[in-house]
């Protein structure tokens, strides 16, 4: 009886070994997949930085990201690997930037922009190798009685030219930068939309522009997305939405030429052709960014989005003072609502 006893408590002993070895090894791989993946539950960006005053506008220029803020600062996102940081590039002692200021770089790295809607009737050059400013004119027969005279959405349009809008005259110029030459492209000055060819298209106010191969998609009257292409020696324009009821503020191609929207407090929405609709793409409160540094995350309680580009696999976003980058953005934003569908 003794040794039957004895063989029974050394088999619970051997019972209770492998159970709190199996809990061991348990709990060390949820432990381990814990450590193989931070991002669960979050989205992986790979930078967020503080622009240090509100961002109306970015360009891309290489790798690294531009923008204009609304007070009179002009600054440069540097970004390598998981390394990033902002530094002031330009800053004017006079006047602000208002809706409609915009920025644009040439192939040399020549940075143009605008002031916006309140802004001067010019159009201004830094040269980073010289910190020279050069005021480019835009010339107009002004009203005795005045107006709003601002250059908006000036925007890259091949390596030759910019295309920009003239809120004064109600027309798309073209500027072709090398030759220092300005020439009227389309609108019929009524201030309304209309579409048409040429000086038969009509426009209320260009806001932002996105240029995708030889076609110029464009926020109109801060509420209508138009689609601008060439046709014979002029441009078609061609109203696709018109009227959405929040304020669309800026909007960006990706390589495929699919349309991607921000709109007040409704985040990133997707443009569908074929309803020729916005659809919800990355929206919502609370949502959680994580980047590579250790430990640096951030909850953004609204996702109200100002500022979006897009360059190749990687998306560039603009969120009041913050700047943020989400490179391979389908992936990773694919992954983050597929986690968020599962709770």
């Amino acid at each position: 009886t003794s040794n039957i006893f004895n063989t029974y408590i050394q088999m619970k002993k051997i019972g209770l070994l492998f159970l709190l070895l199996g809990t061991f090894f348990s709990c060390q791989k949820k432990e381990d997949g814990y450590l193989e993946d931070p991002y669960k539950g979050k989205l992986k960006v790979t930078y967020i930085e503080e622009a240090k005053g509100w961002v109306k506008n970015i360009a891309l220029y290489n790798e690294d990201l531009y923008f204009i803020r609304q007070d009179p600062f002009i600054g440069k996102m540097d970004s390598k690997g998981n390394t990033s940081s902002v530094t002031v590039t330009k800053s004017d002692n006079f006047n602000f930037n208002n809706d409609g200021s915009s920025i644009a770089l040439s192939d040399s790295g020549d940075v143009y922009y605008t002031k916006g809607l309140l802004g001067p009737h010019k159009i201004f050059k830094y040269t980073p190798s010289t910190q020279q400013t050069t005021e480019i004119e835009v010339k107009y027969n002004p009203s005795y009685f005045g107006g709003r005279e601002g250059i908006l959405a000036l925007t890259r349009y091949n390596s030759n030219e910019f295309m920009f809008f003239d809120f004064y005259t109600k027309t798309i110029k073209r500027y072709f930068h090398n030759l220092g030459t300005i020439v009227d492209v389309m609108g019929s000055g009524r201030d309304e939309i209309s579409d048409g060819t040429g000086i038969n298209a009509s426009f209320r106010g260009i806001f932002q522009m996105a240029v995708f191969g030889k076609d110029i998609y464009v926020i109109d009257g801060k509420n209508s997305i138009r689609k601008i292409e060439p046709e014979g020696t002029s441009f078609k324009v061609t109203t696709l939405l018109r009227n959405y009821p929040e304020t669309i503020k800026d909007l960006a191609t990706d390589d495929n030429g699919v349309i991607y929207v921000v709109a007040d407090n409704q985040g990133i929405l997707k443009f569908n052709p074929t309803t020729n609709q916005l659809e919800d793409y990355l929206s919502g409160k609370y949502i959680e960014m994580k980047t590579p540094k250790s430990g640096l995350g951030y909850n953004d309680v609204i996702f109200n989005v100002d500022a979006i580009s897009i360059k190749g696999k990687d998306m560039y976003l603009a969120y009041s003072t913050t700047l943020i980058k989400i490179a391979n953005f389908k992936e990773e934003i694919a992954k983050y609502l597929l986690e968020r569908e599962r709770k």
